[in-house]
């Protein structure tokens, strides 16, 4: 038996000894079968389980959640904080300061992030988000015919605040600082729920962040030039300095569920967010033949606004079937502007501005049957349609550089995609998973640079087995 379970029950056993010989002596006239009596013990149960993080370590399943209460135990305020964390994820950049998101160490297009179960927007970052505006976090380790082949590393699936039974107030402050930087973080969140019998046919959520950052960063580079022919080093240069960005962020997520009956459902979500940041630098190079000191101003805006709206309808019997119809609008708007100047030999200064617009809508269907246990069948259709608008100029010394006249500073690009799938699930048990499937993808692409280079179209379909 393990030694913390034998002294727990020695410990109960000498409790109800004490509490048996404190009653004292039996009455005389009792019958002398009463003292021989056994005594009663209560009884003692000892349950204990593994945590959520233990098992997901010890997962092999395809598909991984991280719930509400893992999101909160640890009281980050930054959605990267708690990415880093997760099997299989890592986060490039320094801690609390974000970067590009990795499955399995592959990023850029092969990691696949999703909001909603939507294509993530133009430019979206995960500091854009906070913890607290995010129920849960899906984590897929290969790609499926519902989420695409494109996701060749996984996907990662964040799921927005949803709207729970219950009326409840939330609010949480955070302040902390960053190499000497002050931080402030702060969030509201709000649960609402009305009419009905049990007064619950209306469910809602709204939830507020708002952060203010400074980042200081120390700059020190060097660059060593090295000639394999003369396996000598030919040329050696370094910078050293410091930057300090200042960044604000505002951002607002909010869900509506409506109970039609008792197998349907409507819901409504809207999430916007705004950003904008200031950041300056300067250090001193030596080792370059065109500039010995920069100086660099930079400012930046960003906005999303995004509306979604689904309805869902689920069968009281058996088997178990779903069927869910989504449509989605998006907008990204960002505005960049920077100015370098570079002071030596040769002094120069370089001016780069740009505008860029994101529009996107999409609509989405699809069914499922559940035939048995952790087995079901997901078959649907995808349609999306973005289009982007962008502005850009560059000047060196005031004038447009050379070589970037042949662009021009105006480029127009429109996307349309539409897939169907047809996919298997079987998970026989938490450690076994099995996805079969097929998908077929079509993505049109048109490209327009402003009358300076003909106008392109392009037309790719794949019909992938998974």
């Amino acid at each position: 038996m393990p030694q913390p379970l034998s002294l727990l029950l020695a410990a109960a056993l000498a409790l109800a000894a004490a509490c048996c010989h404190g009653q004292g002596q039996l009455p005389a006239s009792a019958p002398a079968s009463s003292a021989s009596a056994p005594a009663q013990l209560d009884r003692v149960e000892i349950k204990g389980s593994a945590s959520a993080a233990s098992r997901r370590r010890a997962s092999t399943a395809s598909k991984i959640v991280i719930d509400r209460e893992e999101l909160s135990r640890y009281g980050d305020t930054q959605l990267g904080d708690v990415l880093r964390r997760l099997p299989g994820v890592t986060l490039g950049g320094r801690p609390g300061r974000g970067g590009d998101i990795r499955l399995r160490g592959l990023g850029g297009g092969f990691t696949q992030i999703l909001i909603d179960g939507e294509r993530a927007p133009a430019g979206f970052s995960v500091e854009q988000l906070s913890p607290e505006q995010v129920e849960r976090i899906e984590i897929l380790r290969a790609p499926t015919a519902e989420t695409g082949a494109r996701a060749v590393a996984g996907s990662i699936n964040i799921v927005l605040r949803e709207a729970l039974p219950r009326s409840s107030h939330e609010l949480r402050l955070a302040v902390g600082g960053d190499h000497s930087e002050p931080q402030a973080d702060l969030s509201w969140t709000r649960h609402l729920k009305a009419g009905g019998p049990q007064g619950d046919d209306w469910l809602g959520a709204a939830s507020v962040n708002a952060a203010l950052q400074r980042r200081f960063n120390d700059i020190d580079l060097e660059t060593q030039h090295f000639d394999v022919s003369r396996q000598a080093v030919s040329s050696r240069s370094s910078q050293q300095g410091q930057s300090l960005g200042r960044n604000a962020s505002l951002n607002a997520n909010a869900r509506v569920r409506w109970r039609l009956s008792a197998e349907q459902n409507l819901n409504l979500s809207g999430f916007a967010f705004a950003s904008r940041s200031r950041g300056q630098s300067s250090l001193a190079a030596s080792g370059f033949s065109s500039f010995d000191a920069v100086n660099g101003h930079s400012r930046n805006g960003s906005d999303n606004l995004r509306l979604n709206a689904g309805w869902h309808w689920r069968s009281s019997s058996a088997p178990l079937q779903r069927l869910e119809l989504r449509s989605s609008l998006g907008r990204n708007r960002a505005d960049s502007h920077s100015l370098r100047q570079e002071s030596g030999s040769k002094p120069r200064t370089l001016q780069d501005d740009s505008t860029t617009a994101d529009d996107s809508r999409s609509l989405a269907s699809k069914w499922s049957l559940q035939t048995q246990r952790e087995h079901q069948w997901v078959s649907g259709l995808e349609w999306e349609r973005s289009q982007r608008a962008q502005q850009r100029s560059t000047l060196e010394n005031g004038r447009p550089r050379a070589g970037f006249e042949e662009f021009g500073d105006q480029l127009a690009a429109r996307s349309t995609r539409v897939a169907a799938y047809t996919q298997d699930e079987w998970s026989p048990s938490p450690q076994w998973s099995v996805y079969a499937g097929l998908r077929w993808e079509q993505i049109e692409t048109q490209g327009d640079a402003g009358g300076l280079l003909p106008a392109s179209r392009n037309v790719s379909r794949v019909a992938s087995p998974l």
